[in-house]
């Protein structure tokens, strides 16, 4: 029986409430960061949602659910990009057939893998501004900096990511271009 000091579990209402109310978002976040690919981003939700349940019983909730989730499921994104062949850019390019979407998920999967291998720091600021959608004013409050600084992070991060990109997409592809379609022009 729990102690005055210590919550109550929760109960399978409060586990389903938890669910409703944060697995919808999570999945958002999740797409982004994935491209077209539903089943992936399905896949890693679940993923993170189970291991949110195995943790969160044993330590209890934490004080940001959602906040806990999406950094499991980075975590869980990075890593599956991380371990995942390398796509072969341009072979949808060279068959006509082959569909925008495709096209979409291989260049998203290019640079989820790249981010993967940039700083953490550097690629959690990068999906934070361009995947997430945060301001830079939001950002500079978060990191405790001014917005100026926010954008020489994110100048710096974007560039290390397209050194990362050249050595990995075929010649005769830019990954200036690549970035521009995925993350924008914006800082």
């Amino acid at each position: 029986m729990p102690t005055p000091s210590q919550p109550s579990p929760p109960t399978s209402d409060d586990w389903l409430r938890l669910h409703r109310e944060l697995v919808p978002e999570l999945f958002r976040c999740v797409s982004r960061r994935v491209g077209a690919d539903r089943t992936l981003a399905e896949d890693l939700v679940q993923e993170t949602w189970l291991r949110a349940l195995e943790t969160w019983r044993k330590q209890g909730l934490p004080a940001d659910p959602g906040a806990w989730l999406r950094t499991a499921a980075f975590n869980l994104t990075r890593n599956h990009f991380r371990r995942a062949a390398p796509v072969q850019l341009g072979e949808a390019h060279a068959h006509p057939a082959a569909s925008q979407d495709d096209s979409a998920r291989e260049r998203a999967a290019l640079v989820q893998r790249a981010l993967a291998h940039l700083d953490a720091a550097q690629a959690e600021l990068l999906v934070a501004r361009h995947f997430d959608g945060h301001a830079l004013a939001q950002l500079a409050l978060a990191h405790r900096t001014s917005e100026r600084a926010i954008e020489g992070r994110l100048h710096r991060a974007r560039h290390a990511l397209a050194d990362v990109l050249r050595r990995s997409v075929p010649a005769g592809t830019a990954p200036e271009r690549i970035l521009a379609e995925l993350l924008g022009d914006q800082p």
